[in-house]
């Protein structure tokens, strides 16, 4: 006989598959769990296909950013591979940010829906209110892996919880036009390094910085702009140098709202040898490119929620 628990498990399960935030992550190391699945769509229940989302680059570069800032205009969830040459070649200071935009919205984009629903499958647990021992097994391994990739011990979900959440698209595309010079820089456009991200270990590509006699350090490379964003989330998520950054973002949800990017970079002092004035030039970028008006940016629904919601009644 079942007991009460496990039916409360059972229906747990059958909530979050249908609304597609149980799905089991890949037990990968760092950012290649958090790679985005580029399947096709599924084939409608009665034989009609779903119409492929665009994903190539192209449509990216043909976003209109001011219908995109209002939320018109959704953004397609497109691989970009690299930067694009093109950010060094032109002349034009607004050509370059507004391809620097494009071709970072989507990886912002998507590695904020990914860790959204990371998100909603902890506070689902917590409202389960159940013993470990008592979580269904495949709900029980993600939970551990989500406890591990970003450094919380077992049992402590709040702790999770403050981790397990988005950074606002502003803050993304300002350090990343600081730490690039808007996407011109040797490292930005040979190695996607983005956010001048340093690193020691050896299982990580990585750039040396020209200048430097033998460093004990590397700029760290990734192979797209999805890994590159989706590693500088986990970053600031997890270390222990950015705390302050969770702490305000923790608090605004507890007030019922969402941190703007201006407030978060008052958690980025350490971030840059700067201090302080690193954190006024994160501001001023945000202000004289207007983006915080990004927060209404919205990606296209993913092909499998449409399909689900392609059904005759």
């Amino acid at each position: 006989m079942r007991t009460p628990s496990s039916l409360a498990a059972g229906a747990l399960v059958l909530v979050l598959s249908a609304c597609g935030t149980f799905a089991p992550e890949p037990v990968t190391a760092d950012t290649a769990d958090m790679a985005e699945t580029t399947a096709t769509p599924p084939p409608h229940p009665e034989g009609r296909q779903l119409a492929r989302l665009p994903r190539s680059p192209d449509a990216v570069y043909a976003l209109d950013l001011e219908r995109v800032r209002t939320g018109a205009q959704p953004v397609p969830p497109a691989r970009v591979r690299d930067l694009p040459a093109r950010l060094v070649r032109t002349d034009s200071v607004e050509t370059r940010k507004t391809l620097f935009f494009k071709a970072l919205l989507p990886a912002a984009l998507k590695a904020n829906r990914r860790i959204e629903r990371q998100r909603a499958f902890v506070r689902a647990v917590r409202r389960l209110d159940l013993e470990r021992a008592d979580l269904p097994k495949a709900m029980l391994a993600r939970l551990r892996r989500l406890e591990e990739a970003y450094g919380v011990a077992p049992h402590d979900l709040d702790a999770l919880l403050r981790r397990v959440d988005r950074i606002p698209v502003s803050l993304v595309l300002a350090q990343a036009a600081i730490e690039t010079g808007w996407g011109t820089s040797r490292f930005a456009q040979e190695g996607n390094a983005l956010f001048g991200q340093h690193t020691r270990k050896p299982e990580h590509d990585g750039m040396v910085p020209k200048g430097l006699d033998d460093p004990d350090f590397r700029v760290r490379a990734f192979d797209t702009v999805d890994a590159a964003v989706a590693a500088y989330m986990r970053n600031l998520n997890t270390h222990p140098a950015y705390a302050l950054l969770r702490e305000i973002r923790a608090e605004a949800r507890a007030a019922g709202r969402r941190a703007t990017g201006a407030e978060l970079a008052a958690g980025l002092e350490d971030y840059s040898a700067r201090g302080q004035a690193y954190v006024s030039d994160i501001r001023v970028t945000i202000r004289a490119n207007a983006l915080a008006d990004f927060r209404d940016a919205r990606l296209m629904p993913d092909a499998r929620r449409l399909a689900s919601l392609n059904g005759d009644d």
